[in-house]
């Protein structure tokens, strides 16, 4: 009988590159950013990005990843790629990465006198396996009209945002709290330096503009 999962934290190179083949897989190539944008979101620290990847291995196989990070600046976490290998669905290694993410999320934002963070925001295809998941957890989808901006190799895509609230999580976004978590997920996921001026950031603006008139 297999053992239950081990979770542990690495930012080895060898990690890395099995982490990004396990999303490619099972996520595909337009939701999963090129290597080399992978292994800095998943090891480079910046002042937008804290990040950590988490491994999931059953009898020394790896069977699934989580690759989370802080937000700083808007007091957020996200959790940008889950993936699960196929052979170990339905055996709690999204639960247990989750949770061992975010206690170590937590621990790393007091290590280094950052604000508690009070929820996770995601980017999630809208009607997905991932997204049904969290909205029957908890989360709900953020009124933003996201857009997955065109860099690292992935193009240009709408997608939807979620939001999973910590205890004690305010309650409600206005519109500019909104694009300011849309400004924050591109200067650390992204490194779009000012992501005001980019062009799917303008479109996600024009888009609330329209809505408003």
């Amino acid at each position: 009988m297999s053992a239950g999962p081990v979770v542990r934290f690495s930012d080895a190179p060898a990690d890395v590159r099995a982490a990004h083949a396990l999303c490619l897989q099972r996520m595909g190539p337009a939701l999963v950013e090129d290597a080399a944008g992978f292994a800095r979101s998943a090891t480079e620290a910046t002042v937008d990005w804290v990040p950590v990847l988490a491994l999931a291995e059953i009898d020394g196989e790896l069977a699934g990843v989580l690759l989370g990070g802080l937000l700083p600046a808007v007091r957020l976490v996200s959790l940008p790629y889950t993936a699960i290998d196929e052979r170990f669905e339905r055996r709690g290694l999204w639960r247990a990465l989750k949770a061992a993410t975010l206690a170590r999320l937590h621990e790393m934002a007091a290590e280094r006198g950052l604000p508690a963070p009070f929820g996770n925001v995601s980017e999630e295809e809208e009607g997905g396996y991932h997204y049904q998941q969290k909205l029957k957890q908890g989360a709900t989808p953020l009124p933003v009209p996201y857009r997955q901006p065109a860099e690292q190799g992935l193009e240009e895509t709408a997608l939807a945002l979620t939001f999973d609230p910590f205890p004690g999580a305010p309650t409600g976004f206005s519109r500019d709290e909104l694009l300011a978590i849309v400004a924050a997920l591109y200067r650390a996921l992204y490194r779009i330096a000012e992501p005001e001026a980019h062009p799917a950031y303008q479109r996600i603006r024009a888009a609330f503009t329209e809505r408003e008139t």
